[in-house]
């Protein structure tokens, strides 16, 4: 071992590998305890000292791999070397040197080979685990599972965890993007689960010896009941209602349990439960019978519990009587958000307990509860439990959607799902709202009027007298001789004043605070009301009901005032556009005056009114069709003005603002909502290139997301993207050329214009308008594509989106000398793969069936470009391969057809210059171009663009390679040049 150690130090790569490999065949064959008996303390320091530096010498790529990873399979036996504590400080440093590498390896590594052998052969205890969770994130999947795997042979338990650990590990896990790592979490919290019934039966075995009172059956039971107990509690579920995505990742980890081998023992476990539901029964114990039952309710997942489960839920599900006794106990904020989710299914109920439920929900909405949720109270957080104040959180609740899961901070949130049963209970939607109108009836009853007007008045007597009082101090004062009795009495009636208007303050403020709360309640109900309402159902009575009780809570408080009451108001008018632009026009005018006078700001921009109103308009825009103006004080709202504000808040809000803008725009342009949708496809690209927005996860995901979707949808919408990007490289050019225009550099960290941007937005653009349909589940526009090349009714200027693109570039060189674009062109020329799924002679059905049109327009549009590149002096050589194996696709064959092709494509593109000024012209309105001088642009084409080699195989499948002396065929092989 010491020899073998000295040559890991050896300046020759073959030295250091082969004393490598024999000292890692002689450790593989020594158990740890042996080790640590046989090595002297030179010997081991040796061996890790040498190990730590086959990690860091490691220069070149080929043997730095090679090399690394012995390095990694050496540190899986070193790492166990013991050392004595104070006296070999130099080999615990070097134990510390080596693990440190490890983890480095496993975090940092680009190799995935490596990071996974890092993995695999790094000792999991307290030191390394926060490093080894975290790479449930890695972007490999092998790398994914291989962590679980890890934790399962480790006999790792969820139970030691940490409460934030844990979060991470089962929200990464079964949020995971590959199912087989879902599957692999779910295995990994079913043996934990495992685990503590083990745990729990060992201890039961003691007792057991101990005192043999019990029956088995009841030791049994307990000790079932006792092991899910400790098993919840580890999840503290009542800590995360106001994080609805960590509450339902834990539900789905029950779920998992469900699934798993433990079904014998918990079908005891869950009879007794359900027969025995009660305001005793604790929330996280509520939490999984509600998961069970809803999994018996849904024919899928009911296939994955064994019969007897699903026959427990059916014979022993609760009844109305039950969950109305339940109601009338006092019980904690987890407790009735479960219960009134297991109410909503109302498995085989009376109509005894169906009215009893009824009468018990009206009274449960009308009473209100003190109930919040409670937190976690660590110094430490992560981006899966944050540290959000009542402001986020309030902001939070107000962005939500309808349909997702909710917030739940305090009873008021418990209105949607309480009114969700009371909608289950009654016949109509009629019935459910005069039930509601009631509870807000009597509520307002309880509000104080004739006691604040005495108070107010007694309030005005009071300052009255005070400046009565002030005023003959002050002729005292001036008194040449004071009287010193009358002074003091003066000052003691003024005191008595004071007191008796801060207490009448008081009573006004505490009265006034309780009318608040009474409509704080109301605005509550009517906000659930209104997000179970079928809007096509309601009729006109109970709507203008509705809007009469908003109204006159709306018009008590200010539009200036910072409070909660203001806040609903505003909420509950933003659903009245729901109900019809008619009815609503006016709401959207004075909603888009709101955000039009509004500044975002990337700093404390998530303003409830501000959501509100984006959250309306664009619901109401996306409801429908109708493209007029509201106007309000003179002021006119067109549907494309109140757009292009909207648009606004996306590129200059961060956060939820901006999620909601970006979000809204893009399910207007999916349901082809709006006009001229190229533009806006535009402004999406200049946010999605941009290094600012990739920064932030939700907005990216987002666009992203979006822009895939849009583009796999229809041929439409495909040829539509082509279109934004044509304009989007239209405005960059223009930038690139304009000496003192640059984008707002506290909008975006990219300057676009840059010859380096340009040539990335070009490649990831043209890469999105692939034409490969094979290992593609689902490509509506490619198959849409593929039909009308093969039906020949083509439009006078259609062309495939490539091609076109292609020739929009050759246009911006040939038009405006843009010599920047000649690398751009080069880079999509390389990616675009229309040669490759072309077919002209009809030999592979699987190919698309261009017209020959196609290439003889865009051999045109090549000539010209090459012959302004060649004005320029620049080096065409890669333009002419591409030209030549164009030419040499078709010949001469359609040149008149090509031609009357262009044409009609070349005045599409003038068309679209209009828009391209109309744009910049609102870019520059909304400060997003802008005066700046332009830096010194630094192009280091060596170092930052790295085009495809023409002997990379990736371009050999994609294109055929030419040179000067040869031109490559279609079909194989090649001609010489004529």
């Amino acid at each position: 071992m010491q020899l073998f150690a000295e040559g890991l130090d050896s300046q020759n790569f073959a030295t250091r590998i082969c004393c490598g490999r024999h000292l890692f065949m002689i450790l593989r064959c020594i158990p740890p305890q042996l080790l640590n008996q046989l090595v002297d303390e030179k010997t081991a320091y040796d061996m890790l000292n040498h190990t730590v530096g086959l990690f860091k010498n490691t220069k070149l790529q080929k043997t730095g791999k090679t090399q690394k990873g012995l390095a990694v399979k050496l540190g899986s036996y070193l790492q166990h070397i013991a050392f004595e504590e104070r006296k070999q400080n130099k080999l615990k440093q070097a134990i510390v040197a080596l693990k440190y590498e490890m983890v480095r390896t496993i975090c940092e590594d680009d190799k995935k080979e490596l990071r996974l052998d890092a993995l695999t052969n790094t000792e999991l205890n307290d030191s390394t685990l926060p490093f080894i969770i975290i790479r449930i994130r890695d972007t490999d999947v092998d790398v994914r599972l291989q962590v679980f795997k890890k934790l399962m042979k480790n006999h790792f338990s969820i139970s030691q965890l940490t409460t934030l650990d844990l979060y991470q590990v089962i929200y990464d896990g079964l949020k995971n993007s590959s199912q087989k790592v879902v599957e692999q979490c779910e295995l990994f919290l079913q043996q934990s689960f495992g685990k503590i019934i083990q745990d729990d039966q060992i201890m039961q075995e003691d007792s057991r010896q101990k005192s043999a009172r019990k029956s088995m059956n009841v030791e049994q039971v307990n000790h079932i009941h006792e092991a899910v107990k400790r098993f919840l509690n580890l999840f503290q579920i009542d800590k995360t209602l106001i994080f609805p995505q960590l509450y339902s990742t834990i539900l789905d980890g029950l779920k998992a349990i469900l699934k798993s081998v433990h079904q014998d023992e918990l079908s005891t476990y869950f009879r007794d439960a359900l027969r025995n539901l009660s305001n005793q029964t604790s929330g996280p114990e509520m939490s999984f019978i509600k998961v069970l039952c809803q999994m018996s309710q849904n024919q899928e997942q009911k296939a994955q519990l064994q019969q007897q489960m699903n026959l427990i839920v059916d014979h022993n599900f609760p009844e109305g009587t039950q969950f109305a006794e339940i109601f009338n106990q006092d019980l904690d904020l987890l407790q009735y958000y479960e219960l009134l989710q297991l109410a909503q299914l109302l498995i085989n109920q009376e109509e005894i307990g169906r009215t009893r439920l009824l009468d018990r929900m009206v009274e449960f909405i009308s009473k209100y509860k003190k109930l919040d949720c409670q937190r976690l109270h660590n110094q430490k957080f992560n981006e899966i439990y944050e540290d959000r104040s009542d402001q986020e959180l309030e902001s939070r609740w107000f962005a939500q959607h309808h349909f997702e899961m909710p917030i739940i901070k305090s009873y008021y949130e418990l209105m949607i799902p309480s009114i969700k049963v009371i909608k289950l209970l009654v016949s109509s939607q009629d019935q459910m709202a005069e039930q509601v109108f009631k509870v807000i009836q009597d509520l307002q009853k309880q509000i104080i009027v004739e006691n604040i007007q005495q108070l107010e008045q007694s309030l005005q007597v009071r300052k009255e007298e005070r400046e009565n009082l002030e005023q003959e101090k002050e002729a005292l004062v001036k008194k040449k001789k004071q009287n010193v009795q009358s002074l003091q009495l003066n000052e003691q009636l003024l005191e008595q004043n004071q007191k008796a208007i801060q207490q009448t303050l008081n009573e006004l403020d505490k009265m006034k605070q309780h009318n608040k709360n009474i409509d704080i309640h109301c605005l509550y109900l009517l906000d659930a009301l209104f997000n179970q309402f079928d809007i096509a159902k309601i009729e006109d009575r109970i709507f203008i009901r509705l809007k009469t009780i908003i109204t006159t809570i709306s018009e008590k408080y200010k539009s200036g005032d910072d409070c909660l009451a203001k806040k609903l108001s505003f909420r509950c008018l933003g659903y009245i556009p729901l109900f019809g632009i008619d009815v609503g026009g006016s709401t959207i005018a004075t909603l888009a005056r709101i955000l039009d006078q509004s500044i975002p700001t990337q700093k404390n921009n998530d303003n409830p009114m501000t959501i509100t109103a984006l959250r309306s308009i664009l619901d109401a825009l996306l409801m429908y069709d109708d493209d007029q103006a509201w106007v309000i004080d003179s002021e006119t709202y067109g549907k494309q003005k109140i757009l292009q504000i909207i648009m606004k808040f996306a590129f200059k809000s961060e956060g939820v603002i901006q999620a909601i803008a970006l979000e809204g725009l893009c399910k207007l342009l999916i349901h082809d909502k709006i006009l001229k949708p190229q533009v806006w496809i535009a402004q999406f690209l200049f946010l999605w290139f941009d290094v600012r927005l990739r920064s932030q996860q939700l907005p990216l995901q987002i666009v992203t997301s979006f822009l895939k979707l849009y583009i796999t949808s229809s041929l439409q919408f495909l040829r539509i993207f082509e279109k934004g990007l044509e304009l989007y490289f239209s405005i960059c050019c223009y930038l690139h050329y304009v000496k003192d225009q640059i984008l707002n550099p506290d909008l975006f960290d990219t300057q676009q214009w840059q010859e380096n941007s340009l040539i990335q937005a070009a490649s990831a653009g043209i890469k999105m308008m692939s034409y490969k349909i094979t290992g593609q589940k689902s490509n509506p526009s490619l198959s849409e594509f593929k039909d009308i090349l093969e039906s020949r009714s083509l439009e006078s200027d259609f062309i495939g989106p490539q091609e076109r693109f292609i020739m929009y570039l050759c246009k911006l060189v040939s038009d405006h000398n843009n010599i920047i674009l000649q690398k751009v062109i080069t880079q999509v020329t390389k990616q675009a793969d229309f040669l490759e799924m072309y077919d002209i002679k009809d030999d592979d059905n699987n190919k698309l069936k261009p017209k020959l049109s196609f290439y003889q327009s865009l051999i045109i549009s090549l000539e010209q470009c090459i012959e302004r590149l060649e004005k320029a002096n620049a080096d065409v050589k890669n333009e002419n391969n591409f030209l030549k194996v164009l030419q040499e696709e078709v010949g001469l064959q359609a040149q008149d057809e090509g031609q009357v092709l262009r044409d009609a494509i070349m005045k599409d593109f003038e068309l679209q210059r209009e828009d391209a000024n109309n744009l910049v012209k609102e870019l520059k309105k909304q400060g997003i171009i802008i005066q700046g001088q332009k830096q010194k642009e630094q192009v280091q084409a060596e170092e930052n663009y790295q085009g495809e080699s023409d002997s990379d195989e990736g371009v050999k499948k994609k294109r055929k390679q030419s040179s000067d002396s040869e031109i490559p065929t279609r079909k194989g092989g090649n001609k010489k040049r004529r």
